[in-house]
């Protein structure tokens, strides 16, 4: 994922939630921060109480932090993202630091295009030391709502529950029948799901929970984002 670029709404959104301040201030953790959330050294020294800045130097830090935290997001994320869940996960790499999109748990999620266990996994970093900031979780379910913007209804919701098959079905590394196989699952096997998925025109997936993260079956044959057969039963 090389070509994607902040947008200008991306860049307004960060803004909006970094807030802009000239004279060096801590954070609520207790970090020294300047401009638009800028941490790092000014001028090859380190934010000290007293500094102050000017506007321009203000938005020069940001550009450059920018590039910073964006570079790491283009480097890992394979997936095709909309530019809404580009801009969103640029804003939770800016306030969290550019490595946490590595977090193995969220990085996968994304990577198999779960977006709601991506969103699950993003409204996680709310705390600041041990305690949770109501500053955060605005912030993250600002974030998680951009991130979800228009996308299609052919989406994850949640739902848990217990799917008895009824003939042999591919239990797979992501909601795609191309994905690698985990196992055959047999007919009259139960499996226990928390959440589906309808594609637009081909198959009703469920996610299973699994011990190392999650397998996938189809259930069942979908068209105009609706289910037209069963190859198992609900309870």
């Amino acid at each position: 994922m090389t070509n994607y670029q902040l947008s200008t709404e991306g860049y307004q959104f960060i803004k909006q939630w970094e807030g802009e301040r000239l004279q060096a201030y801590r954070d609520p953790a207790g970090v020294w921060t300047i401009g638009v959330g800028h941490t790092g050294p000014v001028n090859g020294q380190p934010i000290k109480a007293g500094l102050t800045i000017t506007a321009k130097q203000s938005e020069q830090l940001l550009q450059t932090d920018i590039h910073t935290h964006t570079q790491v997001l283009k480097q890992v994320v394979t997936a095709p993202l909309t530019q809404h869940q580009f801009d969103a996960l640029a804003s939770f790499c800016f306030n969290l630091g550019p490595n946490i999109i590595k977090d193995a748990a969220l990085l996968q999620a994304i990577n198999r295009q779960d977006w709601l266990e991506t969103t699950n996994q993003m409204s996680r970093y709310v705390h600041a030391g041990n305690v949770v900031l109501q500053g955060l979780v605005n912030r993250r379910q600002a974030e998680i709502q951009l991130f979800m913007k228009n996308l299609t209804t052919s989406n994850w919701r949640k739902e848990t529950g217990t799917f008895t098959l009824n003939t042999a079905i591919n239990l797979r590394t992501q909601a795609n029948t191309n994905a690698s196989i985990i196992a055959t699952l047999q007919p009259k096997q139960a499996i226990k799901y928390d959440a589906y998925l309808i594609e637009a025109n081909g198959h009703v997936w469920l996610r299973q929970p699994r011990d190392n993260g999650y397998g996938y079956l189809a259930s069942g044959q979908s068209k105009n984002n609706k289910r037209i057969s069963y190859w198992g039963s609900f309870s």
